[in-house]
């Protein structure tokens, strides 16, 4: 009888270490520090104009954090348009008033034929893998940001430079 015991014990003894063992626990979905609008506006667009082409070069990566779940709003004339844009994959879309063109590298690209142009490209920014999520994430990421988003966003008309163009940066609370 006691080698019986003695064998049941030493089979139970693994099964009960085995059961103990917890898988760890899954990590929650980072969220958001915020969600922003980064606007561009061509309007000073001379009569007879045959183009204009916005871009905008979106890090898809900052000090700021990861850029996700960006949109563009697009508006030419009276007709508007708003496009989802995925980060890391080229996509385009193209109507009577517009072609938009989206590279995997992150460059957005508006052309028109002559007619003014207002972007709103709208964004949620996720912290940095690691870093605590803060209201408005660290000002100084954000407002380094901002002033990419500004030096990365150009114009031209008829093939010229069509500066300045007119920025802003907003949070949407």
């Amino acid at each position: 009888m006691k080698p019986r015991l003695l064998a049941l014990l030493l089979l139970a003894l693994p099964i009960a270490c085995h059961a103990t063992v917890a898988a760890p626990p899954e990590a929650p979905a980072p969220q958001p520090i915020g969600q922003f609008v980064h606007r561009a506006q061509v309007s000073a667009v001379p009569a007879g104009a045959q183009s204009v082409r916005l871009q905008v070069n979106v890090p898809a990566q900052t000090t700021a954090g990861t850029l996700t779940d960006v949109t563009a709003a697009v508006l030419v004339g009276n007709s508007s348009v708003e496009v989802a844009l995925q980060p890391g994959v080229a996509d385009t879309f193209e109507s009577a008033t517009l072609s938009l063109s989206w590279s995997a590298a992150g460059e957005l690209v508006l052309k028109t034929e002559g007619k003014p142009v207002e972007l709103d490209l709208c964004f949620a920014l996720l912290p940095v893998e690691g870093a605590v999520a803060t209201e408005g994430g660290s000002e100084a990421a954000v407002e380094e940001l901002e002033r990419e988003l500004a030096a990365k966003t150009v114009a031209r008309i008829d093939e010229r430079s069509a500066d300045p163009v007119r920025t802003r940066f907003e949070r949407v609370r």
